[in-house]
């Protein structure tokens, strides 16, 4: 047969390490004998015992990297390969925008009927800043990615509400979510972007690492 069996990475680094540990025993019997002062002694094993750890450091990361699994950190609540955080502070729209990306995300992106329907099941009361707006032209809808948007607002929305006397001239320039709003998910309504409302940020899951001291 001229196939060949796969070097795996475990593989290669249970190689490496034989080599060292082999190389280090070797090393310190020699230093053992040829060593006049206990203090150059103690150096060289010091030495030796710091490149079998580094070994094994590195054969811990690479037997991980195939079992590590993308998740989120401690507070975020994971769907898929998406981490959300939903907050109930009450804050404008710039404010929890700026919220997330403090917290290294930004303000939702909802992109399917699915995804809308997981953030309803986490939080069916409330509303909650997302990161669409029309602040950069109105009637043009945009992700905070500078996407365009999948219409899904509620029917009666946006209207873009300037005031029962006009005295908001700039109109509702950023949207928000409501769980309990609607069952078809048609849960999205413009609001002026100096209300107050809880938000919720994503970012991607990330793939955990092992780490050596």
């Amino acid at each position: 047969s001229n196939s060949r069996s796969k070097v795996t990475p475990e593989r290669a680094a249970f190689v490496l390490l034989g080599v060292l540990v082999a190389a280090a025993v070797i090393a310190l019997g020699l230093t053992s004998k040829k060593c006049c002062e206990v203090k150059l002694c103690n150096t060289v094993h010091l030495h030796l015992l710091m490149m079998i750890k580094k070994c094994v450091c590195v054969f811990a990361v690479i037997s991980s990297q195939d079992d590590s699994r993308p998740e989120c950190e401690e507070g975020w609540k994971q769907h898929g390969a998406e981490c959300y955080y939903f907050s109930t502070n009450k804050s404008t729209w710039g404010e929890s925008s700026r919220a997330c990306s403090c917290r290294g995300g930004t303000l939702v992106r909802i992109g399917s009927r699915e995804e809308q329907g997981e953030l309803r099941r986490n939080h069916a009361r409330g509303k909650f800043w997302i990161g669409l707006t029309d602040l950069k032209k109105e009637g043009t809808w945009l992700w905070t990615d500078v996407s365009p948007l999948d219409p899904r607002f509620d029917p009666y929305e946006p209207d873009d509400w300037k005031g029962n006397n006009l005295e908001y001239p700039d109109g509702e320039d950023c949207a928000a979510m409501e769980g309990n709003r609607a069952v078809d998910l048609k849960c999205w309504f413009d609001q002026l972007c100096s209300v107050t409302h809880g938000h919720i940020c994503d970012k991607p899951a990330q793939t955990s690492r092992s780490k050596c001291v």
